[in-house]
């Protein structure tokens, strides 16, 4: 399953997409899009397939806002959100919207009890380690290593996580290792063919435009 990602910003009281660059899963620069626009490149179908939602912002500031959540709508599809989450109270904030799966970058959760207290709250909570120049981002309960930092998301109980290789550097011998050691990662790639030839079977990748929206 390919899973299409819109990079959403509210400011100046409308909630705009970005598409970041090729070869990058994270935006360069500010949205200049309207949401729904962007959102209507979504492929509709009968199977409610899902779509993720970055709340941008959000993840650069470490610090929930809800203007994102508040007109985040896609019409046929169910709405996986990624934004910061820092404890439980942010999990609930994140899970008062449309969202059926919350997606929290672990570089901004607390600490382990923090994480614990997530988990507790719902099922539906996926980590995402966020990967920049072959490291997962410094902060939270993220190590230095993305193998460790998987590691250590299994071992306080999740039993799903998302590699998000923001620059597109994780190696694809990494992706190798991740797929043998951990085979329920979903990763989120620029470009899904180095992560698709490992064998996952969910990958999630930037909705890009076929021509440049006005």
């Amino acid at each position: 399953m390919k899973i299409p990602a819109i990079f959403a910003e509210y400011r100046g009281g409308r909630l705009l997409a970005a598409f970041p660059p090729e070869g990058s899963a994270m935006p360069e620069s500010h949205g200049n899009v309207g949401f729904s626009e962007a959102a209507s490149l979504i492929p509709r179908d009968d199977s409610r397939s899902p779509a993720v939602v970055v709340d941008t912002e959000s993840i650069l500031s470490g610090s929930f806002d809800e203007g994102v959540v508040k007109e985040m709508r896609i019409r046929g599809a169910d709405i996986w959100f990624m934004t910061c989450v820092r404890d439980a109270d942010d999990l609930m904030d994140a899970f008062n919207t449309t969202a059926e799966m919350v997606m929290a970058p672990a570089h901004l959760i607390s600490d382990e009890e923090s994480a614990k207290d997530i988990l507790s709250m719902s099922d539906c909570v996926m980590p995402a380690i966020m990967v920049s120049g072959g490291k997962p981002a410094n902060g939270g309960i993220a190590l230095d290593d993305v193998g460790a930092t998987a590691r250590r998301l299994e071992s306080l109980g999740f039993c799903r996580l998302c590699v998000w290789d923001s620059d597109g550097s994780v190696p694809e011998t990494e992706w190798e290792r991740l797929a043998d050691s951990v085979p329920s990662a979903v990763p989120f790639v620029p470009e899904i063919s180095a992560a698709e030839r490992c064998g996952f079977q969910t990958l999630i990748s930037p909705l890009r435009p076929p021509a440049p929206l006005r």
